[in-house]
């Protein structure tokens, strides 16, 4: 995975979603991406780690990733994934 990546929501809000350090998984997983997620003044509401496995998601690019963490960060449960750009 590269660098972290900035991605702004189509409500204004902001999140970075960047490679975790290989330290510390949930069982079964063995790799995992630090998010941050901010409101439209920056402020920050929010933040964590989601585990995956990578021989399961096959993640070519850290922006592969933005459709699953979104769904993980905001907690959809299978609400429409906002738009969203990266800057």
């Amino acid at each position: 995975m590269s660098d972290a990546i900035w991605i702004v929501l189509e409500d204004g809000r902001i999140m970075t979603i960047q490679g975790a350090e290989p330290d510390f998984f949930a069982e079964g997983c063995d790799a995992s991406i630090d998010y941050t997620l901010f409101d439209q003044f920056c402020e920050e509401i929010d933040g964590g780690q989601m585990d995956y496995c990578a021989e399961e998601k096959k993640y070519g690019h850290i922006r592969d990733v933005v459709p699953d963490i979104l769904e993980f960060a905001l907690d959809l449960n299978g609400a429409r994934t906002p738009n969203y750009y990266f800057i």
